[in-house]
């Protein structure tokens, strides 16, 4: 599953390609994919551009004044740009049309990913109940979020409402270079093995 690493790697070819770019048509190839209504996500998009993006977790956000579209990418979600005159990627989900003949296609060979659209930032932070994104959290709030939690190590670091970003693969790398046991209680350790953890979980990007 693609985890903070790979989302933040979407995000910056989101924004090598297509930022700016001024969309001319939407077009839904399997509308399972969507977390919003159809019609409303055409609304949303037409004759608007990508005109900044982030990211929180594992979850990509572009904003289009006023709001913003959200894709997450599920077990084997991509991105791919590519020219009118080229077929649309296979497994094409979600194809943003620009007018400069060029298209970004949202991919999904599994459809564990989603696409959907929301009103700000914050408010889809708090209605997804995301803890602080694992890249740019402060060890303040790492800190903090580690005294409040109650569990073992690992199921803390894979628990988005923990921290968001951090994955199966990412987490076990983190827990392995701060040599810490997987079912060690997370709120146990001592405040060095807090800032070792917090100090790793930054460095295996």
């Amino acid at each position: 599953m693609p985890e903070l690493p790979e989302v933040e790697t979407f995000k910056r070819y989101l924004d090598r390609t297509s930022l700016k770019q001024v969309i001319k048509d939407v077009q839904v190839i399997d509308n399972r994919i969507l977390d919003t209504e159809e019609k409303k996500l055409g609304k949303f998009l037409k004759a608007k551009r990508f005109e900044s993006s982030t990211r929180h977790g594992k979850y990509l956000l572009v904003y289009l004044n006023p709001q913003y579209l959200v894709m997450h990418f599920g077990m084997s979600g991509d991105l791919e740009y590519y020219d009118d005159k080229e077929e649309p990627p296979k497994f094409s989900k979600v194809i943003f049309q620009f007018t400069n003949g060029f298209n970004l296609a949202y991919i999904s060979i599994r459809m564990f990913g989603k696409v959907s659209v929301a009103n700000s930032l914050e408010e889809f932070i708090e209605n997804k109940k995301l803890g602080p994104d694992a890249y740019k959290m402060t060890l303040e709030e790492f800190q903090k979020a580690v005294q409040r939690r109650s569990a073992i190590a690992k199921n803390a670091l894979l628990n988005q409402s923990f921290i968001a970003g951090v994955g199966n693969i990412y987490s076990d790398e983190i827990l392995f270079r701060t040599k810490i046991h997987p079912k060690t209680n997370i709120n146990s350790l001592s405040e060095g093995k807090v800032k070792e953890l917090y100090a790793n979980i930054k460095d295996v990007w």
